[in-house]
């Protein structure tokens, strides 16, 4: 039969399983079905035992049947826009997407029940006597037709039954509608996992547990779709608790389904998180010398995946407290300015959410800065010919192994030789000495850290030799030598501490620091330095140190000879005090908010001290504070504080101020500035997008945050990251927006940055199906072609289908669609390869192609001639009911029989045989006839077989 007469067709028959049969209209005989069938107005499907098969409806819409089952689907005669579903006997389940333009009824004998489509459900429908049990397995959807009730709601089980059934169905006037015989409540409670629970696997196995269920039959079915459009189910009928499956990672849905009758009753849904814990393991630590006091610390994992992994520095065991830490791809770099023993530990972390487990930590070692060593003098001795033997050695950290010893005439060592001691720490000087020499020594570790000069010692001259000098000199002619004239090249001068203002105490040591190079370092009582100057010389030095024991206040400033001076600064040097500020601590509360904690030297708890802290080191215009110091003073400006306190007892000031300490509070941290490099599609499942901002001061770390609204209401991911450049690869299916913050070591977060909208990624479709499909004899101009289904992508307007016969597609034609179903007619065998691209029309996505598939294409092998069994040759019948019998066809879905009164067969008639005999009723008429058969299958055919001849009486 031509189907094009048939109208539109209103389904197709998929996922075939065992033996599948159908009739289309006008159809005498049930046919076997095949994958792709389609079904038309007033077909009829029924699913074997042991079978089962799936109706695609338009618009996402599927009905799955289940074994033992007769349906009928028909369009409504009253309505065009209303399917019609007559269910006979067996159960299916109804799937509805939530872009149906085309409504259900659910027929049993003359009831009909209105189905809605514009919502997202799942129901399972089974025949009943007289009626319907409807099961609600997720969703809702309204309901028209049952009088007591107009919706039906996910976890609800309903039994329906014709209002009229008792009645004859041709009794017009009344009219037939459902009413509900039975309802049945789920009495299942899921108690673990409990939602969004993140569930680890362990050596301990997790479980499913929950409450109720039937003792007739009780299902646990778990999915990775929250539509359970795929799921596993297990029979755990009686139990109450079973293993989860340690094969299940990530977001995981699952639900129990209790029997009743023979009518499911599903519970409602429960979701919860699966972690892999296999534990990550620290390959290596290392740690990397960068200048005094500071190392790099690298850890790595020993994992070739491209895997994200947090990791965490701590100077405790425990990790309470965090020293540093670091999200992102291995390995991690991290900045160490402490010593002692470090902590390091691991953990693996996924785009989900879920974590592993923290690996076990490693240990690391950081030594403090090397110590200065101390040089002392052992012995010298001068021999009778004045040869000078002196042993001088140093005491040094153990850390250092090299010795570099300087050796000058000068005290200042302005200018010196060097010579390397390896692994020794002392020295013995044998040599003919006319001047005195001073010596100092450095130590140098095996990373090249290189320790502050030790103290000089002094070795003095021979007197022999001296005196022989002394002697020939007035003896030999003043020689007058041309002077040398020597351009000094100097670098500028800048101060650098201690700061303008500052305070000291009397014996408390003071070091000057300076850049550039300098002649003196200038003291004076006066800013313009007129009078009352003293001078150091500082040549060939950077550092000058020095302490005080009186009180005074000075100004200072480092000068050479050949330029100008540096500007001046005033200090400070206090009497010492019997209360002491020992320390300030600084504690972040909020932004611009901070509190100053002093750590006064021997304060009790509860103590009560009189506080005073301002801007200026006279305190004009101070805040006084009477109380304990635990909760610290709250400070709400920046820039530099001084700070003093009393102790007091009753109220009343039992001591002098204490010294004057000082603490600088920073500006709030600046608001980055964001800037998107590139943006570009990375692979068919991910994008590489490359940011970089500027440097924010105060920032020890920038928060990189992606949401699906530009209001940040529920950020879907976060990274944080240590440089300014930084590469954000993400599979997000829709546009999104992103921002960046500065955050401080205390804690501190900045002001968002501009905020960007990136694209979302649209892959290539999921191929559901891709096959040869052979040209059907009975449809004119059908031939072989390839045939390819897949599901839709959603921001998805059109595909692009690419096929050609090479695997890297470059001989490829391009076809575009608008359907998820292409065919490609071949004709030539061999192997085809294709790939789907969707197309968005809209710049807010990048447009991923799939895998590329490949497809062998042969043409079938020719069905073979059917050898005749009976009638035979000239054989003669009384009966005219003739029984006909044929040797099997290999592939044949049908024969053909075809009787004819002429040998030539040009008027003959056609019989179509399911089966390899065929007894004609009501039987042939008398005389001669001829008969041939041959093999049928909807794309083949075989020749026919030799014809004969019989007779009929």
């Amino acid at each position: 039969m031509d189907e094009t007469a048939l109208g539109p067709p209103l389904a197709v028959l998929r996922e075939i399983k065992n033996q599948v049969r159908y009739k289309n209209p006008g159809d005498i005989f049930w046919q076997t079905g095949t994958d792709g069938q389609k079904l038309y107005n007033k077909s009829e499907v029924f699913v074997d035992e042991a079978s089962r098969a799936a109706l695609y409806f338009s618009g996402n819409r599927r009905a799955r049947l289940a074994a033992n089952t007769l349906l009928k689907l028909s369009l409504d005669p009253n309505d065009s826009k209303s399917l019609v579903l007559a269910l006979d006997d067996g159960s299916f389940n109804l799937r509805n997407g939530d872009d149906g333009q085309v409504s259900f009824i659910l027929k049993v004998d003359e009831a009909g029940l209105n189905i809605g489509t514009d919502k997202r459900f799942d129901l399972f429908v089974k025949k009943r006597e007289g009626g319907l049990g409807l099961a609600m397995a997720s969703g809702n959807l309204g309901i028209g037709g049952v009088s007591e009730k107009q919706d039906l709601k996910e976890g609800e089980t309903i039994v329906v039954k014709e209002r009229n059934s008792q009645f004859a169905v041709n009794q017009a006037s009344e009219k037939v509608e459902f009413y509900i015989e039975q309802t049945l409540d789920s009495s299942v409670k899921l108690i673990h996992p409990s939602n969004n629970q993140i569930v680890y696997q362990s050596k301990q196995p997790q479980l499913f547990q929950w409450s109720g269920g039937s003792n007739e039959r009780t299902l646990v079915q778990y999915s990775y779709m929250l539509d359970f459009a795929e799921y596993q189910e297990v029979d755990v009928t009686g139990a109450n608790l079973y293993t989860i499956p340690a094969a299940l990672r990530g977001e995981v849905f699952w639900r129990i389904v209790s029997y009743y009758k023979g009518l499911p009753q599903y519970s409602t849904a429960g979701f919860f998180k699966v972690a892999d814990i296999n534990e990550v393991a620290i390959d290596q630590v290392a740690l990397n010398f960068i200048s005094k006091g500071k190392w790099q610390l690298t850890a790595s994992v020993k994992e070739e995946q491209e895997n994200n992994y947090e990791f965490q520095v701590s100077q405790a065991a425990d990790f309470k407290e965090t020293y540093d830490a670091y999200l992102g791809k291995q390995p991690m770099q991290s900045m160490v300015d402490v010593s002692g023993d470090l902590f390091v530990r691991v953990r693996r972390v996924y785009d989900s959410g879920l974590v592993s487990a923290w690996s076990s930590p490693k240990t690391v070692q950081v030594r403090p800065p090397l110590s200065t060593p101390v040089l002392k003098l052992d012995s010298q001795e001068e021999s009778l010919q004045g040869v000078v033997v002196a042993q001088i050695s140093w005491e040094a950290d153990p850390a250092a192994t090299v010795f570099i010893l300087h050796s000058s005439k000068f005290a200042d060592f302005t200018s010196f030789q060097s010579q390397v001691v390896d692994g020794k720490k002392d020295f013995i000087l044998n040599n003919n000495l006319s001047n005195q020499i001073y010596y100092r020594v450095l130590a140098q570790s095996p990373e090249g850290e290189m320790s502050l000069a030790s103290n000089s010692v002094v070795i003095k001259g021979s007197k022999l030799i001296a005196q022989k000098l002394a002697a020939s000199a007035k003896e030999a002619p003043a020689i007058k030598a041309p002077k040398a004239i020597v351009e000094e090249k100097a670098s500028p001068i800048a101060n650098q501490a201690p700061a303008d203002k500052a305070i000291f105490y009397t014996e408390q040591k003071i070091v000057f620091t300076w850049e550039g190079t300098a002649d003196f370092l200038q003291m004076s009582s006066v800013s313009n330095f007129s009078q009352d100057v003293q001078s150091f010389n500082v040549k060939g030095k950077n550092t000058y140190e020095t302490t005080f024991k009186n009180p005074t206040k000075f100004f200072w400033r480092v000068v050479h000879k050949k330029q100008n001076t540096a500007p001046s600064r005033s200090l400070s040097v206090l009497p010492k005090s019997d209360i002491l500020i020992e320390s300030v601590d600084l504690k972040f509360v909020e932004r611009g908010k901070w509190k100053i904690h002093p750590r006064i030297q021997g304060a009790k708890p509860g103590e009560v001290f009189r506080v005073q802290i301002g801007k200026s080191s006279d305190f004009a215009q101070a805040v006084e504070v009477l109380g304990n110091l635990s909760e610290g003073l709250a400070v709400d400006q920046q820039g530099t504080f001084f700070i003093r306190a009393k102790r007091t007892a009753e109220g009343k000031d039992i001591s002098k101020w204490s010294n004057v300490a000082t603490q600088f509070i920073r500006p709030p941290l600046d608001t980055p500035v964001l800037g998107k490099d590139e943006e570009i599609l990375a692979s068919s499942t991910s994008i590489n997008l490359t940011l970089s901002w500027g440097e924010v001061k105060n920032a020890k770390e920038y928060i990189l945050e992606i949401d699906d609204t530009a209001v940040f209401g529920n950020v879907q991911k976060s990274f944080l990251v240590r440089d300014q450049k930084y590469t954000v690869q993400h599979g997000t299916l829709e546009p999104a927006y992103l921002r960046i913050m500065a955050k401080s070591a205390e804690g501190e977060i900045s002001p968002p940055s501009k905020i960007y909208k990136i694209k979302g990624l649209l892959p290539g479709p999921k191929v559901d199906r891709y096959e040869i499909s052979y040209g059907k004899l009975d449809e004119k101009g059908d031939s072989d072609k390839v045939h390819i289904l897949w599901s839709h992508r959603k921001n998805a307007k059109k595909y692009i289908v690419e096929i050609g016969r090479r695997e890297d597609l470059k001989d490829a034609e391009k076809f575009e669609t608008v359907n998820i179903e292409f065919f490609k007619p071949v004709q030539v065998e061999g192997w085809y390869y294709f790939r789907l691209r969707p197309i968005s029309n809209s710049a807010e996505f990048f447009e991923a192609p799939s895998q590329v598939y490949g497809i062998e294409y042969r043409k079938e092998k020719g069905l073979s001639i059917a050898a005749l069994e009976q009638p035979g040759t000239g054989e003669s019948f009384t009966d005219p009911q003739v029984r006909f019998s044929w040797g099997q066809v290999l592939g044949a879905a049908w024969y053909e029989l075809e009787l004819s009164r002429s040998a030539d067969f040009t008027k003959s008639t056609l019989h179509k045989v399911e089966a390899r005999d065929y007894t004609m009723r009501p039987g042939l008429d008398k005389g001669t006839w001829y008969y041939r058969v041959r093999g049928r299958s909807p794309t083949q055919q075989s020749p026919w077989s030799q014809s004969t001849h019989f007779k009929v009486k």
